[in-house]
């Protein structure tokens, strides 16, 4: 009889044992399962913070565009062919008796501005140089003589054409008037005096039916093209 409520006994302690262990197992299994799951949330949410902490608004900036910048076409500078300065004439587009008054009228204003530039080299202590001046004074004041008369039974000087030239070229002598070696400065200056002169002279050939005007333009063309290389050579010494 003591021998079956012992092993009874024996049987409810070990009831109890089992129940009791598995039980605190499965407590402890079910917390280290629920545990991942909150660090998975956790790592989850900071993933998604860290991702949103992360994340910019796309910035977009507009391209960058230049303005396009235009250039004023470039104009010949040289005297013929051109308006030289308010109202001064296109030879150009001039033909016959037009075109002689208009040339005489420019290449007389064009002429006086060549003599007042070299009054002053012809007190030149540089032999050469006071030679081109007295050269150049001599030539062109006899030309200016030679055009007024040829002038005269076109109607005269046409002012509308010589007055443009001849502020022109009291600007051109202003800028030499004042040069630290003027001897240089001269002739510096009357290469581009010479150079529009024979531009204005070539302008002949085939729009004058003179052949006074023809002749003289020719003499121009001749006689400047000559001393325009002798001065190209003093100046590269």
């Amino acid at each position: 009889m003591w021998k079956s409520k012992f092993l009874l006994f024996s049987l409810c302690l070990g009831a109890v044992s089992c129940t009791g262990k598995p039980s605190e197992q499965t407590v402890t299994v079910s917390e280290a399962s629920a545990s991942p799951t909150s660090t998975s949330q956790a790592g989850t949410s900071q993933v998604e913070a860290g991702s949103a902490v992360s994340t910019s608004v796309p910035t977009t900036s507009a391209p960058v565009t230049s303005a396009p910048t235009t250039s004023a076409p470039a104009t010949a500078s040289g005297m013929a062919g051109h308006d030289h300065g308010a109202g001064g004439p296109d030879l150009t587009g001039l033909q016959g008796e037009a075109f002689d008054r208009a040339f005489l009228s420019m290449m007389v204003a064009h002429h006086q501005g060549a003599v007042e530039m070299s009054r002053p080299a012809l007190n030149s202590e540089d032999l050469q140089v006071r030679g081109w001046a007295e050269a150049i004074v001599m030539a062109q004041e006899r030309e200016i003589e030679q055009m007024t008369a040829l002038l005269e039974p076109l109607g005269g000087l046409d002012e509308a054409a010589a007055a443009p030239m001849r502020a022109e070229m009291q600007n051109m002598a202003g800028h030499t008037g004042h040069a630290a070696n003027p001897d240089r400065a001269f002739v510096e200056a009357m290469l581009p005096h010479h150079q529009s002169a024979v531009d204005m002279a070539q302008l002949a050939e085939g729009r004058s039916q003179n052949a006074d005007v023809l002749a003289l333009a020719q003499d121009i063309v001749t006689t400047q093209q000559r001393e325009m290389a002798e001065f190209r050579d003093y100046l590269a010494q």
